[in-house]
């Protein structure tokens, strides 16, 4: 639709399009959200009983989580296309038929921003809602669980004797597999197996580790949320400024963007250093609690470090 009149053309009905528009986007991503509310609500009443019953490598559950996330995807996917299909669409039909500056324009942009709105804060709620009902979901206090561990090692090493003489071993190193010992008296090479809970010590310390480091993590995730939080605020002030006439709006509107960039770079600053603290702090309580493990965490935070953590600052 083309205008050729000097006079601005009247935007009612237009508005009453992007109206109608808008509170179908509304009802829609509300009709979503209870629906992955539905799968969530579903998903934490079943993992605990599949996680029970699942064996040490944890594939039940993963299949089960699997499902649940491709579920929630296909949410995602829907969210997409009717972006696409209502909104950018919508915009590439009456954006050419409203010159820069007119009032159909501004209300289109400012349409168009309301709706791009709506569906990121939809699909950041979506991804905390999943991302809470999996850590719950997950959540286990690896505290008593390693110290047991620990219990059951030292338990069990005291029953081992020589199988030549019948001394008891001296074992007084951390064993995660089978291995030659040998006896203080006789010198008789004697396998120790120290079973299977001693296969799971590392993985529970890390995961242990991983627990009393979470606040860490959690503050670099907050800082990377902060920083998309900010760059968008911005984006939208300059949006704004667009069709603005007034010097000393457009002044105010500059500084505050000026502000909402230098704490931007603030976040951005701060992200990978906790990240890295992160990794650090997590590797130096597996130490405390393997210390045997120590040489072997160093190494494996430095690679981290220099393959990905380097490259992320």
């Amino acid at each position: 639709m083309f205008f050729k009149s000097h006079r601005e053309p009247d935007t009612t009905q237009l508005q009453q399009t992007l109206n109608d528009i808008e509170a179908r986007l509304s009802t829609f991503l509300q009709k979503l959200d209870e629906r992955a509310n539905e799968l969530l609500e579903g998903f934490l009443a079943e993992a605990p009983g599949i996680i029970a019953a699942d064996n040490h490598y944890g594939q039940g559950y993963s299949r089960f989580l699997a499902a649940t996330r491709g579920q929630i995807s296909t949410l995602r996917k829907k969210v997409q296309d009717v972006r696409e299909q209502q909104v950018t669409q919508t915009m590439y039909q009456y954006d050419n038929a409203w010159p820069a500056g007119s009032s159909g324009n501004k209300l289109l942009y400012d349409w168009q921003n309301r709706c791009y709105e709506r569906i990121n804060n939809w699909e950041e709620a979506l991804y905390a809602k999943e991302t809470a009902a999996i850590e719950k979901a997950e959540w286990k206090d690896y505290e008593p669980l390693f110290r047991q561990l620990i219990d059951n090692y030292n338990t069990e090493k005291e029953k081992v004797h020589c199988k030549q003489c019948g001394a008891k071993l001296n074992i007084d190193h951390m064993y995660y597999y089978s291995t030659y010992v040998s006896c203080d008296f006789c010198q008789t090479q004697n396998i120790f197996d120290p079973g299977t809970n001693a296969r799971l010590l590392e993985d529970t310390a890390r995961k242990l580790a991983e627990q009393r480091c979470k606040p860490i993590l959690d503050a670099h995730v907050h800082q990377q949320q902060r920083e998309r939080a900010l760059y968008h605020e911005a984006h939208e002030l300059h949006l704004s400024m667009v069709h603005e006439k007034s010097a000393s709006v457009l002044s105010q509107k500059k500084s505050t963007i000026d502000r909402l960039e230098a704490e931007r770079q603030e976040a951005i600053r701060k992200a990978p250093e906790l990240l890295e603290k992160y990794y650090r702090d997590m590797f130096d309580e597996m130490s405390i609690l393997l210390p045997d493990l120590k040489e072997h965490n160093d190494r494996f935070f430095q690679s981290i470090k220099t393959s990905y953590l380097n490259r992320n600052h």
